[in-house]
């Protein structure tokens, strides 16, 4: 590998900087206008009340003046209490953190429009444990908007990074808009799940690292400035605090430093360059620490023991490691090859000779998430369209592949066919995902699964039981549907089968499923009698809020899913008929008065102008375009 950068790379120019604003106003507005708009998962309501807590109570504790806050401490009879006998999540609080001006953006809306704020509160407030406080529906929506601005942001950092590495103008944005567009990190933008915001800052953070790399040929004018590299490691920094999992990647990517610093050691000062560097990492890893002392009263505790304990973390067997790495890359419900058929062009990484050695460094951090989940009996990361937690890598991969593959598009023949396919196919396996929400498919089949297999009440007597689940109804269920009653299931045997069994259920839910769904929700909806059919979940009572009667635990109905015995929805599940699982839509549906036409407006005509801007800004680089590098 040559350590010196080729002549063709070069940083980004002014025009590469226009067409970045563009690509980030024009993902910005489109991602925006198909978020879910509301938290969608007890992990992202974590996160949320964390932030809550951050803000109203200055601790970043759970607090139970709010119906949500109240019920995940009904439900949580123990887990992360800290010394001073207050909730914690189990996530990292630096998704709270960033979500604070999110949280403060959504407050205005509620006092420009509080109507529609007390509307909210009181359409379903009778699912909730307590009154005590509305519901919070546009710091809700303004903390799952935040997701569609890391997604842009991505983007952006994938374009300029591209072309950092030497990719063509054309080459980077079709990189920047297969990721969005070809694999699952497009519709993960809807969620307000922290794998975005991960993904986000470690985005930001390579596109800052392969900038310092290549400023080591440009002499000390063209390198980033101090303050600039003192960011840059709070960026990566920030990263780790989000999820502490990803320390290995950051670290990985942060060797991009060692070899600026190498290539700037005749004609700059890289040990100082270092040292600001590090300081940005090393001052959030201190705030990291005193945030555990402060919790806990001990460093090294991140909160993540409950958690750990309940995935069974850190599995051994060899049997299980195998079949997750392998459920990871090709299962029908989680496999990577099938969420992001642009992978399949990974071979492809090797064939230009110049950036090599990062586009090396870039592939060993994105490989480093394909690693550590495989540990974890949670490894397919829940109610998710494709595997969770590989989102973040996607980016890094990306950047890693636009050269080589615009290099090979412009060669033609048997290429450039390949990846016509490959991108074709990765927009076609995205679709379902965009017409409905990810968590619409695995309800329903959780739901008909419970209905098809009988299942006593409560998991924990099935268990004390050792039944076994009816053969007859278990083998005429539907494969797919089949998946969801094993992991009803896997609680009737013994340790060592429950392990293999818990591993197993995620892996079988493939795209198809979804497309049935979207086709039911979006292009054929069916009755309402069928929908409250189809719908109707039947909680355990082990699941119910527990400051609920007996009576109302029996019929509880959680959060995202029509209650059994009504036919409106909560407004958490904003996504039954039509494309209301667009938030504006469902807005205008739920409450009439809401403005859809300013909304829409503005989304359309931010959409539009980026397009055009995009456009004329590639039509000024179409000699580019024609010159195989």
């Amino acid at each position: 590998m040559n350590a010196s950068p080729p002549p063709s790379a070069a940083l980004p120019d002014r025009l590469d900087r226009r067409i970045a604003a563009l690509l980030g106003v024009l993902l910005c507005a489109a991602l925006g206008f198909v978020s879910f708009g509301h938290v969608e998962s007890l992990d992202a309501e974590m996160d949320f009340q964390t932030v809550r807590g951050v803000v109203v109570h200055r601790d970043g504790a759970i607090h139970d003046d709010n119906p949500a806050g109240a019920e995940i401490l009904a439900r949580r009879a123990s887990g992360n209490f800290g010394r001073s006998g207050k909730f914690y999540s189990w996530h990292g609080p630096g998704r709270a953190l960033v979500g604070v001006p999110f949280y403060l953006a959504g407050k205005i809306g509620e006092a420009l429009w509080p109507e529609l704020e007390r509307e909210y509160a009181a359409s379903d407030s009778s699912r909730w444990v307590t009154d005590a406080a509305p519901r919070e529906l546009f710091p809700r929506l303004a903390f799952t908007l935040s997701s569609a601005c890391f997604g842009a942001l991505a983007a952006v950092c994938v374009f300029l990074s591209a072309r950092v590495l030497g990719a063509s103008r054309g080459a980077a944005l079709a990189a920047a808009l297969a990721l969005v567009l070809c694999t699952w990190f497009g519709p993960a933008t809807r969620s307000a799940l922290n794998a975005l915001q991960t993904a986000g800052l470690l985005a930001l953070g390579a596109y800052g690292l392969l900038r310092y790399v290549q400023s080591g040929s440009q002499g000390p004018a063209r390198a980033l400035s101090l303050p600039g590299l003192f960011v840059l490691g709070l960026v990566l920094g920030l990263c780790v605090w989000t999820r502490p999992t990803e320390a290995f990647a950051v670290l990985a990517l942060s060797s991009l430093a060692l070899l600026a610093a190498y290539r700037r050691r005749a004609s700059g000062r890289p040990l100082r360059e270092l040292v600001c560097f590090a300081a940005g990492a090393l001052l959030i890893a201190a705030a990291m620490l005193f945030w555990n002392w402060h919790r806990f009263g001990d460093v090294r505790q991140f909160g993540h023991g409950e958690a750990i304990e309940h995935e069974n973390f850190l599995i051994v067997d060899p049997l299980l490691l195998a079949l997750n790495e392998l459920f990871l890359w090709i299962s029908p419900g989680k496999g990577a090859l099938l969420f992001a058929p642009p992978l399949l062009l990974l071979p492809l990484w090797w064939r230009p000779r110049g950036q090599r050695l990062e586009r090396t460094l870039l592939l060993f951090a994105a490989a480093l998430f394909f690693a550590w989940p495989i540990f974890s009996s949670g490894w397919h990361g829940g109610p998710f369209y494709g595997p969770r937690y590989l989102t973040p890598a996607l980016p890094l991969l990306a950047m890693a592949l636009a050269r080589p593959a615009g290099e090979a598009w412009l060669r033609g023949g048997a290429r450039k066919a390949l990846i016509s396919c490959v991108l074709a196919l990765g927009c076609a396996v995205q679709l379902p995902a965009w017409l409905v929400s990810y968590r619409t498919a695995h309800e329903l089949a959780s739901a008909v699964a419970q209905r098809e297999v009988p299942m006593p009440a409560s998991y924990v007597e099935l268990y004390a039981a050792g039944q076994g689940v009816d053969a007859a109804s278990f083998a005429a269920l539907d494969p797919v549907l089949r998946a969801e009653a094993w992991r009803r299931a896997e609680h009737a045997f013994d340790n060592e089968q429950r392990q293999y069994f818990a591993q197993l259920h995620p892996a079988f839910f493939p795209p198809r499923l979804f497309a049935q769904i979207a086709w039911h929700r979006a292009v054929k909806p069916m009755p309402l009698e069928r929908e409250r059919l189809h719908y109707a979940w039947i909680a355990s009572p082990l699941e119910a809020p527990l400051a609920l009667e007996a009576e109302e635990r029996a019929r509880w109905t959680p959060a995202a899913t029509l209650a059994p015995d009504e036919l409106s929805l909560l407004p958490s599940g904003l996504e039954m008929r039509g494309f209301a699982n667009l938030w504006p839509i469902a807005f205008a549906t739920r409450f009439a008065w809401f403005p859809l036409g300013l909304v829409s407006g503005i989304a359309a005509a931010l959409v539009v102008t980026a397009a055009l801007g995009l456009a004329w800004a590639l039509r000024r680089s179409a000699p580019e375009r024609r010159r195989v590098e």
